[in-house]
């Protein structure tokens, strides 16, 4: 091969590079916070902001006008077909770790994304509005428990950590994943630790008011009350290791 063949192939290799770099056309993922995703959907309108909770969360409090389409359902992908790739698409979960994932698959399908940054915990957090269903919204309310914990007020949670000398709070939801990976750790802790501290589990979703006061941004969140002081934190999941640590300290 001469040097002028050898610089045609060349020039071409690049050429189809750049090509396929640039496939995905604007194909990206930018997170918000919850001010600034206010404003962007000011900007944008909502004919693209998809919640991607389960359909009982959404029926709970959603921002307006957004569409419903869970990431975990089995219809996701076919539900994206009526969206328009020359427009960017709008995303928000509970506290962001679906919203990730849903991003990620419409980045791969081609879509500008915007993503809510911590999801409908930090827009409550930041007071901003929620469309709720009335009906829904009560029947919430008479729930007082489930599967990730209590419905607890602001009021009881005061009364909580000055009635227990040393108290971990585990703030969780039902569906998230990595809470109900550390559920059975702090469980064994709860045994390991008998008589020296109490642990109390909240479900975030049945005390947003609480999740609001406490400005939880992400879950699964533990906090450790001593004589109704805060004393330490862990956000995520962690080891057993260091879980045992957290309420040795």
């Amino acid at each position: 091969m001469n040097w002028l063949q050898y610089s045609v192939l060349a020039g071409a290799f690049s050429l189809m590079s750049l090509t396929a770099c640039q496939g995905g056309g604007n194909a990206s993922v930018e997170k918000l916070k919850a001010t600034a995703f206010e404003t962007k959907i000011k900007e944008e309108g909502t004919a693209q902001l998809l919640d991607v909770r389960s359909p009982e969360e959404y029926a709970g409090g959603h921002i307006a006008g957004a569409i419903n389409n869970n990431v975990d359902g089995p219809d996701f992908e076919k539900n994206l077909a009526g969206l328009d790739k020359e427009k960017p698409v709008m995303v928000y979960c509970k506290g962001g770790g679906r919203s990730a994932d849903a991003a990620t698959k419409l980045k791969a399908l081609g879509y500008k994304v915007y993503d809510l940054e911590g999801g409908m915990m930090a827009w409550n957090n930041q007071n901003l509005p929620v469309s709720n269903e009335p009906t829904v919204a009560v029947a919430k309310k008479m729930v007082a428990s489930s599967a990730a914990g209590d419905a607890v007020t602001v009021a009881q949670f005061e009364q909580m950590i000055k009635d227990n000398p040393v108290l971990v709070i585990d703030f969780s939801a039902t569906w998230c994943g990595p809470c109900k990976r550390l559920s059975p750790i702090l469980e064994k802790m709860e045994h390991e630790f008998a008589g020296k501290v109490k642990v109390k589990k909240v479900d975030v979703d049945l005390s947003e008011e609480l999740s609001r006061f406490m400005n939880i941004q992400g879950i699964p969140y533990v906090v450790k009350y001593v004589n109704g002081k805060k004393v330490n934190e862990m956000i995520g999941l962690e080891t057993e290791d260091n879980v045992r640590k957290f309420f040795a300290k």
